[in-house]
């Protein structure tokens, strides 16, 4: 499976507000992302005061047994009273080795191949990698969500 990827590169990430959605089955949100992307899109169109910083989208994974995860979307604004369901959280910037997927691959994947990729990927990293890591899909617009035609990376924290 790590034939196709191009990588890795060593990139800064900025500072970042998320607004996500918390996943307790890390393998089923790999499937459940577009439903999930129109819940934070809807809550978005109703907050005059927020709005998306860029087209990425993100599945955050932590720790070894990725019990848990986190689907969201970088954000402007300061988010206040949320609904149920949805939280914030205020990253710092850091380093991150990324693994791009030419587009069309990315979404041959099924959710447990994408925790195996994972392992594959760390294995291949010549410098000590934090537990948490995320996926980044970019390229998503509204009218495109039924179609598989978007970039995806692999980006894996660096530790320090």
């Amino acid at each position: 499976m790590i034939g196709p990827f191009e990588g890795p590169v060593l990139k800064k990430t900025g500072h970042a507000r998320l607004l996500y959605l918390p996943h307790d089955n890390p393998k089923s949100l790999w499937s459940e992302w577009p439903e999930k992307l129109n819940l934070l899109d809807d809550y978005l169109k109703n907050q005059p005061r927020l709005s998306t910083a860029t087209d990425k989208i993100y599945l955050y994974f932590f720790g070894p047994d990725k019990s848990t995860a986190w689907f969201g979307r970088e954000i402007i604004g300061h988010p206040t009273r949320l609904p149920e369901g949805l939280a914030s959280f205020d990253s710092f910037a850091s380093e991150v080795f990324e693994w791009r997927l030419p587009r069309h691959e990315g979404f041959k994947l099924t959710g447990g191949e994408v925790l195996g990729v994972e392992k594959q990927l760390r294995s291949l990293a010549q410098e000590a990698l934090a537990p948490t890591w995320r996926v980044e899909i970019s390229g998503v617009e509204p009218w495109m969500r039924s179609v598989d035609n978007y970039d995806v990376a692999f980006q894996f924290y660096k530790l320090v």
